[in-house]
């Protein structure tokens, strides 16, 4: 074997071995990002048991509830209002596609039903005309031809608009509620406070709502491949750190949640793993403002349509929660006046966050889909 034969071999064996290496070493780390979240989500979930009310609710057969059913309570509500108010109908009355979205449990399925073509039956008529934005109207009936042969379903335009629509005013909803107690949980001088636990939630349901309309519904969704797959890496990662490093999450797998060394990281000090979390959550921005400056460059060269204003919007929705967890990592690794400032920052910027994704909500629900006409 010459020299170079030799060489080409080695190198060879060299990568195979670190590949497996990294593998290994990635199985692993996401067999503890999978405990620690299911921890997480376990004690979000746990029931609450609070005297006397509960004691109440029981009598009228309410079962406890937990904080995560609180934050799907706060999320719910004002969504289903707001969304009859402005469309006259329920987001979701009882049919097959509200069915195949309840008993649906693989995302594979589900992406399918909203990625399937319903081509409008010729049969059918005209598209149906533009209403003003308050107008009410009746539930309409499936349309036609909306489910595909083989027996795999396709998500009408009236459910895909829903789903967005929903998503959208749920996760401003979340923001809006968040921006007190995130603003005060943020002013809170340790992670045990009693506010820990609601704003993590009400941030893992802000931040999932928005990503699961964009993936399912997409309106002018990011162009570049390694981009999109950027904003969805960064989403998933700080989805996982509220999860799994908030302060109540952090009791739930560890003894004591505070440092016996504080850590330096530039100017601020992590005390504890609200702290820490914090700063690598405000890390993360950078990437998320890279995608959203991308986006907005895209979108210039683009002409006007409704979809293009809906992307505008949510991207400037974006920013404001950028400037939230920002403020956020401040206000928590700081004293004094700029801890009371940067919390109140956090409180305003979710404030703007949310209004603008209600009103992107608001504005969705006139969007016509291609296959409409």
């Amino acid at each position: 074997m010459s020299l170079e034969d030799a060489l080409k071999q080695l190198l060879a064996i060299v990568v195979d071995f670190g590949l497996e290496s990294v593998r290994n070493v990635v199985d692993a780390l996401f067999d503890v990002v999978s405990y620690l979240v299911d921890a997480a989500i376990d004690l979000l979930d746990t029931p609450i048991h609070i005297p006397v009310l509960s004691d109440i609710l029981k009598e009228f057969e309410i079962p406890e509830f937990s904080l995560l059913d609180i934050a799907c309570w706060i999320a719910a509500v004002p969504t289903n209002l707001l969304y009859k108010v402005i469309h006259g109908a329920t987001p979701f009355p009882d049919d097959e596609y509200t069915r195949f979205l309840i008993t649906t449990t693989d995302y594979a399925t589900l992406s399918a039903a909203f990625q399937a073509s319903t081509p409008r039956p010729l049969h059918a008529g005209p598209p149906p005309a533009r209403r003003p934005m308050m107008a009410r109207e009746t539930a309409r009936p499936p349309m036609a031809g909306s489910v595909a042969s083989g027996g795999v379903i396709a998500m009408p335009p009236d459910v895909r608009r829903a789903v967005l629509a929903v998503c959208l005013a749920a996760a401003g909803a979340c923001s809006i509620v968040s921006a007190v107690v995130s603003g005060y949980e943020a002013a809170a001088p340790s992670a045990d406070n009693p506010l820990a636990a609601p704003s993590a939630v009400l941030g893992i349901l802000g931040g999932l709502l928005p990503a699961v309309a964009g993936v399912l519904v997409p309106h002018e969704p990011v162009d570049n491949v390694p981009v999109k797959y950027l904003s969805y890496v960064s989403t998933a990662i700080r989805v996982y750190l509220l999860a799994a490093f908030s302060g109540v999450a952090a009791r739930f797998w560890l003894s004591d949640t505070s440092f016996k060394q504080p850590i330096r990281i530039g100017s601020y000090t992590a005390r504890d793993y609200r702290s820490l979390g914090a700063i690598v959550d405000a890390v993360l921005v950078a990437p998320a403002l890279f995608v959203s400056i991308w986006h907005f460059v895209e979108l210039a060269q683009k002409p006007a349509a409704i979809p293009r204003s809906l992307a505008i919007v949510y991207e400037v929705s974006n920013l404001t929660s950028y400037i939230s967890r920002v403020s956020y990592a401040v206000a928590v690794n700081t004293q004094g006046l700029p801890k009371l400032a940067a919390a109140a920052v956090v409180g305003i910027a979710n404030l703007c966050c949310g209004g603008l994704l209600i009103g992107e909500a608001v504005a969705s629900v006139n969007w016509r889909f291609h296959d409409e006409g």
